[in-house]
């Protein structure tokens, strides 16, 4: 059984963590196509809600533990969203984790941790300019709070919108905050989606050919059985034929056979040249099978029907549409539309456009 790079995907339209600056307003995020929906915006690796990114109040101890309590002076008072805490610490020698877990079981809204062997207190309840914590009291110098004993929150970046980018055209879309950010000059990056027809992904032809990793394995995807025998056929159609100077006699002429006037037999021709192309991956899975195991699900067995008409109003434009049988009896349909590059293939009703093919 043999296996393929799986190369045909259903685009997302979807721009990944692209690289931006902003613009000469100093507001405007500066993407390469207009943006659909809430996109995720990134500062210095940070996500930034459209809320702005608020940070909470965060208060770090001067002094390294443990720390040493005075009788005469144990008590203090923590202060956070407007409620004050006494606390009777114990004397004597006072560790970190000791103390820290008497704070967070005493105090609702503070989280108190140690980071390097200080003890750092945290406003969970709240963030940004609202957020606030302080430490006063006989025991705040003991604990290292006697210089600095307090904290507020602070915002990091201001709150965003999809607006309008004056330096574009008024039809495209960006994420403009509403007040310039401090640090212009981070590392700005953006996760949006964007029309199908404007989309650098997939080129607006709506399929991404491309590998994928597997997350978390790391691995290519791939595709196995009636999937293989998919691919192996459309990549014989689609691939222009002599294009590969390593194999001259791989593909097919069908876009050099297209634009032909109706009445010639351009369609009697397509089918032919369909069916010579399909011939050609019977046989070389004929030659495959001398080295290697073919599955039945893979294995070109009976090509059932070709059908390939030319659009009415486009001759320019073919829908095909093939039916093929592996060896296990099972049925593949093959439905795809050639169309000459740089032609768009367009239905139209009394001179108005309706709708597209592709």
């Amino acid at each position: 059984m043999s296996f393929d790079f799986r190369i045909a995907y259903p685009c997302p339209h979807e721009i990944v963590r692209e690289l931006s600056v902003l613009g000469s307003d100093g507001r405007t995020l500066a993407t390469t196509s207009t943006v659909v929906g809430t996109p995720h915006i990134f500062m210095d690796g940070l996500e930034v809600p459209n809320g702005g990114l608020q940070i909470p109040a965060k208060l770090c101890s001067s002094k390294e533990a443990p720390y040493r309590i005075y009788s005469d002076a144990a008590e203090v008072y923590i202060s956070s969203a407007g409620i004050s805490y006494t606390l009777v610490l114990p004397a004597g020698y006072i560790d970190l984790q000791t103390i820290s877990q008497l704070i967070s079981g005493s105090v609702s809204g503070i989280s108190a941790s140690g980071v390097g062997g200080y003890l750092v207190l945290e406003d969970t309840t709240s963030t940004g300019r609202g957020s606030f914590v302080s430490v006063t009291g006989p025991g705040a110098a003991s604990l290292g709070f006697g210089g600095q004993g307090s904290a507020r929150g602070r915002q990091l970046c201001p709150p965003w919108v999809i607006g309008t980018d004056p330096t574009a055209p008024s039809t495209t879309a960006r994420p403009v905050f509403v007040r310039s950010p401090k640090r212009s000059r981070a590392r700005w990056e953006v996760t949006y989606r964007t029309p199908p027809s404007r989309c650098r992904r997939c080129m607006t032809s709506r399929v991404e050919n491309d590998l994928r990793v597997d997350y978390p394995t790391g691995h290519v995807e791939t595709v196995l059985d009636e999937g293989v025998l998919y691919q192996s056929c459309m990549k014989a159609l689609l691939t222009e034929y002599r294009s590969n100077s390593y194999h001259p006699w791989y593909g097919s002429q069908l876009l050099n056979m297209l634009g032909k006037k109706r009445g010639s037999g351009v369609e009697t021709a397509l089918e032919q040249e369909i069916r010579r192309v399909l011939d050609k991956v019977k046989a070389l899975q004929g030659a495959q099978m001398k080295y290697q195991q073919v599955s039945l699900k893979e294995t070109l067995s009976e090509v059932v029907s070709i059908s390939a008409k030319t659009h009415p109003d486009d001759p320019t434009t073919v829908l095909v549409d093939i039916i093929v049988k592996n060896a296990s009896s099972k049925n593949v349909r093959l439905t795809f539309v050639f169309t000459v590059p740089g032609v768009s293939g367009v239905l139209k009703r009394n001179g108005q456009m309706v709708g597209s093919l592709g």
